[in-house]
């Protein structure tokens, strides 16, 4: 079973450029994702990045990812991580992604899918952004509130050392810390 390509729609790409800021000869852009949107990137001045580069010498101010959420949990985190370590500290990053919200998911098909991973919840992704150290974040939904989502964080550095400072993070540490407590 594939999962179904996002259609480029003009509310698709009228939201998008109203969350980008206007291009400069500066602004360091990553776009990976649907070729359609990449050429509307360069038409209207952008200068993007269309791959992952080395993030130790590679840094840029915004990352524009479109359905390219791996449907496995565990490499949605990695890849999560991955675009983190892309961006500039107060970088921002916008995911478009097939989605559907807890009440979108009324059909038995669109909970199959769901469960299945290939549909990821909006919530899902703003868990995602939360763990990899993002603040205001914030979902838009370009067609209504249909199974297609718009979701923007900005990267902040202590957000993401935060997870890092805490004790109880894992269950043994949770174990030694009761221990240690009585």
């Amino acid at each position: 079973m594939s999962k179904e390509k996002i259609k480029t729609t003009s509310n698709l790409l009228t939201t998008l450029f109203n969350k980008l800021p206007p291009p400069k000869d500066n602004l360091k852009l990553l776009f990976l994702g649907n070729g359609k949107i990449g050429r509307k990137l360069v038409l209207k001045g952008y200068k993007p990045t269309f791959q992952l580069t080395d993030p130790i010498n590679d840094k840029f101010d915004l990352v524009v990812a479109m359905d390219t959420l791996p449907a496995n949990t565990h490499k949605t985190s990695v890849w999560f991580s991955r675009l983190a370590s892309q961006l500039e500290s107060g970088g921002r990053l916008l995911v478009i992604e097939q989605s559907t919200s807890l009440s979108g998911a009324r059909s038995w098909w669109g909970k199959l899918a769901a469960k299945a991973g290939f549909i990821s919840l909006s919530e899902s992704l703003s868990t995602l952004y939360l763990k990899n150290g993002f603040t205001q974040i914030k979902q838009s939904w370009p067609q209504g509130l249909r199974s297609l989502v718009l979701c923007e964080g900005t990267l902040n550095p202590s957000a993401a050392l935060l997870e890092k400072l805490n004790p109880m993070k894992d269950d043994n540490n949770e174990k030694q810390q009761t221990k240690n407590d009585f």
